[in-house]
């Protein structure tokens, strides 16, 4: 009996993080869409020079990849790492 609730519990506890995962990343998707679109802006543009284009594309790329780590250090993914300390705590 014991064998079949810890099944359980695993099958729920997988199907959970995956349905996060999944979650989480079309967030990150949609989040992160402003600044693909100000990347193609920049790349675009013709009133600036190549220096200026290079600057904010590579302030573009900081940004996004501060973005990523933050979201992944502290969005949904982050959740299950957390219950599991609150309920593991005895």
């Amino acid at each position: 009996m014991l064998e079949l609730s810890v099944k359980g519990s695993v099958g729920i506890s997988s199907a959970l993080l995956g349905f996060l995962f999944i979650i989480d990343s079309r967030i990150s998707s949609i989040l992160k869409t402003p600044l693909q679109r100000l990347g193609i802006k920049i790349e675009q543009s013709t009133d600036l020079t190549e220096k200026d284009k290079k600057f904010l594309l590579s302030k573009t790329q900081e940004a996004n990849e501060t973005f990523k780590e933050d979201f992944k250090r502290f969005g949904l993914l982050a959740l299950p790492t957390i219950i599991i300390g609150l309920v593991g705590v005895k």
